[in-house]
């Protein structure tokens, strides 16, 4: 079971993620890509908020560096446009509207997979550092506790999915998504959520 007692330095990976957001943040604002903004203060929040959080449970570094991988990955999706693949005319497109294999395969559906695989393992982190300092006791990554954290994160995004259809649904109704993309977007959360605790539990993470 995961405990850890003294907080791991952690300024290698805070550089590099406040480097690569500002370097975002000069190429949405060089490209007047105003659109891109909620995104980076997005990122800004969950920065703070997981410097925060950090000084309390301590996560693991391996963890951290993943949850800067996860805001590069979101960062690079809503800002980074590439040739569209399914276009005879190559038009440009948004990296998280990118399409590598039929209808299921998308950047956006990587996203999502390893995004609540990581979002998962910072739950089994904090569940055992809050129960650890409390009353003194470890887990054991038992089927209960491992489906009670994938519940926990696909609740969260759940939350999400629901907050961005209302969002374009009031606001820009031709974005809205429709509930097939919704669909594939939980399905992925689940995955992601789902491997992630065979892992944990395999290696107690």
């Amino acid at each position: 079971m995961f405990i850890q007692t003294k907080s791991p330095k952690i300024t290698g990976v805070a550089t590099i993620t406040i480097l690569y957001t500002m370097g975002f943040l000069g190429s949405a604002l060089s490209g007047k890509d105003y659109s891109a903004l909620p995104h980076l203060g997005a990122q800004l929040a969950l920065m703070i908020f997981v410097f925060i959080a950090h000084k309390r449970i301590h996560y693991a570094l391996p963890l951290l560096w993943h949850l800067s991988i996860l805001g590069f990955l979101n960062l690079a999706g809503g800002i980074i446009t590439i040739p569209s693949l399914g276009s005879s005319e190559q038009l440009p497109c948004l990296l998280n509207d990118a399409w590598f294999y039929h209808e299921w395969l998308s950047y956006s559906t990587f996203v999502h997979i390893y995004g609540f695989a990581v979002i998962t393992w910072v739950n089994w982190q904090t569940l055992c550092n809050i129960i650890h300092s409390r009353y003194q006791r470890r887990l054991i990554p038992s089927s209960g506790l491992l489906l009670l954290v994938i519940s926990s994160a696909v609740g969260y995004g759940a939350i999400a999915e629901l907050l961005i259809h209302l969002t374009d649904t009031c606001f820009n109704p031709e974005l809205a998504v429709n509930y097939t993309d919704i669909c594939r977007s939980m399905s992925a959360n689940v995955l992601g959520a789902t491997l992630i605790s065979f892992v944990i539990k395999l290696r107690n993470l």
